[in-house]
């Protein structure tokens, strides 16, 4: 899944990699990992923070622009 963060940037899940991942205007790519994001599947934002499920415990989390996760 794929969506436009608040911060301008395209966030996105990377459902193998046990990971969320923004790709920012310039090009660059930037991964966050954390115990919390396990088979992560969706991913929304709301304008403030960006939120995803994962497809394996069944949580809905969501992950700050700077990379704080909370589930």
């Amino acid at each position: 899944a794929i969506c436009e963060g608040p911060d301008g940037n395209l966030w996105f899940t990377n459902y193998t990699g046990n990971s969320i991942a923004k790709i920012t205007t310039s090009g660059t790519i930037a991964t966050y990992t954390s115990p919390s994001i396990y088979l992560p599947y969706g991913i929304a934002t709301d304008g403030t923070v960006l939120w995803f499920t994962s497809a394996f415990n069944d949580r809905v989390g969501y992950i700050t622009t700077t990379g704080s996760v909370t589930t």
